[in-house]
């Protein structure tokens, strides 16, 4: 944000029109020798100007910081209403009468939209508080960005409200990758467009009329977003056998490199000297399968040929970082004897797989366990032959709760050229989620959707 941004939102804050008022009463007082001389003057001056400069430095984007100006504001602007009245020339009495009917008029109407405004977010909410109860309350909920805080504090959402800018409407409903929870998405009907309302993956909920004019009607749209990928918690007496034409090696995590293949895969991949030697010794990596890990701050970055940005990431000497964890689990295991633990309180940490796959469409899929809140990217990274890597998110998915989960997802790998090859894998963050069951295998063109095929 900028500080012309930031100073933009000062008039919000205190109410535009007192925000004018004030600003020309200031003015008078300037001009008036007798006020140059008062300390009271020059303390309110003061306090201004440091609140002014406080903010603008600060660049804090929420108007409620601009709430403390609203004291030394009215008094101004009570100056310039208590002087617009003593003797003037007629010309001037009356123009300033009809300021001041004019502005009184714009703060009445600005009050009576911000009551229907406010009434909207509690109708939104009880929207979103019906549907919480048929499902399980397991939506989240996306607003535009200006609309956030008056959301946020308007209603009982809480941290299941998120931000959106206008612009990113489209790619987001085009691009949504979520598969849990489904998303309720508030928009004004100015961001929908006729192609994006055709979406098989959009549910009109409510279309909330806000201002009715005799030449238009504008509307806001509120929308469920589903994912059409799976994330279904099962038992463990409900885990299905893999796909037969399943094309991993060692999906299901049960076979170990040995100690000397372990640490040379640990070295290639992690690439850092500290993070090597964090590591247990007794840590064996999954066969056909390697660790990586992309530091706090960094980009998501290609894994094939380890990290880059890690070798020059040491967190001993950062001091803040929390090393990534990574073991095959015996003690703890979903399926069979073991499963792939991963936990990640800072930075992203993954898992990838080592098989080469073609170009074409697949259904990926795992079976996933972890603490709450835990952040999961289930992607693939597309290996050119000209030695170019590019990582590609598949799905999204926050686990809800502690219990067993089964993901499955389907993309299209099909802008690979002859001699181009892709990996799959899954990272985690802010948390730690255990893993099992890795399958990929390839689906018929006549299967996936519109939106597969994107």
């Amino acid at each position: 944000m900028t500080m012309l941004e930031a100073f933009e939102k000062i008039p919000k804050g205190v109410n535009i029109i007192i925000f004018i008022w004030a600003l020309i009463g200031l003015y008078l007082l300037i001009r008036d020798p007798k006020f140059k001389k008062d300390k009271y003057f020059w303390l309110y001056t003061v306090v201004i100007a440091f609140m002014v400069a406080w903010r603008v430095a600060i660049r804090i984007l929420t108007s409620r910081y601009a709430a403390g100006l609203i004291i030394p504001f009215v008094v101004l602007a009570s100056v310039f209403l208590v002087n617009s009245v003593k003797r003037r020339h007629l010309i001037v009495r009356l123009g300033l009468y009809v300021l001041i009917a004019v502005t009184g008029f714009i703060v009445l109407k600005m009050n009576l939209d911000s009551t229907t405004r406010n009434y909207y977010s509690d109708t939104i909410a009880e929207i979103y508080e019906d549907l919480g109860q048929s499902r399980g309350k397991d939506y989240t909920f996306l607003v535009e960005h200006d609309d956030y805080s008056r959301i946020y504090f308007l209603t009982h959402l809480g941290k299941k409200v998120g931000r959106i800018k206008d612009e990113e409407v489209h790619d987001f409903v085009f691009g949504y990758r979520r598969i849990y929870p489904d998303t309720i998405l508030n928009t004004p009907s100015k961001n929908i467009t006729d192609e994006i309302s055709r979406l098989d993956n959009m549910r009109l909920l409510a279309s909330l009329i806000e201002k009715k004019t005799s030449k238009r009607i504008k509307k806001q749209f509120i929308y469920a977003v589903s994912g059409h990928d799976e994330c279904v918690p099962i038992s463990k007496s409900q885990i299905a056998p893999r796909a037969e034409n399943d094309l991993l090696e060692n999906g299901d995590m049960e076979e170990l490199d040995s100690p000397e293949e372990s640490f040379g895969k640990l070295e290639t991949y992690l690439g850092n000297e500290a993070l090597i030697r964090a590591v247990d010794p007794a840590l064996r990596t999954p066969r056909a399968a390697y660790f990586t890990f992309v530091p706090p701050d960094e980009p998501p970055a290609p894994s094939a040929e380890g990290a880059p940005g890690a070798k020059d990431y040491d967190p001993l000497i950062n001091g803040t970082a929390i090393l990534p964890g990574f073991s095959m689990q015996s003690d703890f295991s979903i399926d069979g004897d073991r499963s792939a633990r991963i936990c990640a309180a800072d930075g992203t940490a993954s898992l990838m797989f080592e098989k080469r796959v073609q170009s074409g469409r697949y259904e990926y899929s795992m079976l996933v366990q972890g603490e709450t809140g835990t952040e999961i990217c289930v992607s693939y990274e597309v290996c050119r032959a000209d030695g170019d890597r590019e990582l590609r998110t598949v799905a999204l998915l926050t686990l809800p709760d502690k219990r067993l989960f089964q993901v499955r997802t389907r993309f299209s790998a099909e802008d690979l050229a002859d001699a181009d090859f892709f990996r799959v894998g899954v990272s985690v963050r802010n948390g730690e989620a255990f893993f099992d069951d890795f399958s990929l295998s390839p689906v018929p063109a006549e299967v996936l959707t519109a939106r597969d095929a994107d």
